[in-house]
C-alpha cells in the first residue's frame, strides 16, 4: 500500500492504533499504529469526494481467473450493476473501498 501511496503523493493526516483481522482470521492480530491518509476520487456522477483511507502494508494476494465483467453480463440479477473494477483475469487489490463509500 504505501507504493500506491507514493505514487498518488499522498502523506498522512494522522496515526491511528488499529488491530485489522481478515476475513477468516481465527486470531486477533495485536493494534499497531497506521498512517491514516485523505484521498479525493471523483464519484460517477461527477461530483468530488474526499475519503478516509487506512494504509496497510498488505490487501491480499493478487486475484486470478476471475472475470466479473462476464459474471454481471450472464446472471440475471447482476445484468446492469457498475462495478468498482471489472478486471478480466488477474489483478493486485492496492485499495479496497468498502460498501459505505461505493454505495
Amino acid at each position: 500500500a504505501s507504493n500506491v501511496l507514493t505514487q498518488l503523493q499522498v502523506t498522512p493526516v494522522r496515526r491511528e492504533r488499529l488491530a485489522i483481522n481478515p476475513f477468516g482470521g481465527k486470531e486477533c492480530n495485536p493494534s499497531s499504529l497506521r498512517d491514516v491518509v485523505e484521498l479525493g476520487i471523483q464519484c460517477v456522477d461527477g461530483s468530488p469526494l474526499t475519503i478516509e483511507c487506512v494504509s496497510v502494508p498488505h490487501v491480499c494476494p493478487p486475484i486470478q481467473d476471475q472475470h466479473p465483467g462476464r459474471v454481471a453480463a450472464t446472471h440475471e440479477t447482476l445484468r446492469g450493476l457498475h462495478l468498482a473494477d471489472d478486471s478480466d483475469g488477474a489483478a493486485s487489490i492496492d485499495i479496497l473501498l468498502g460498501a459505505d463509500y461505493y454505495w
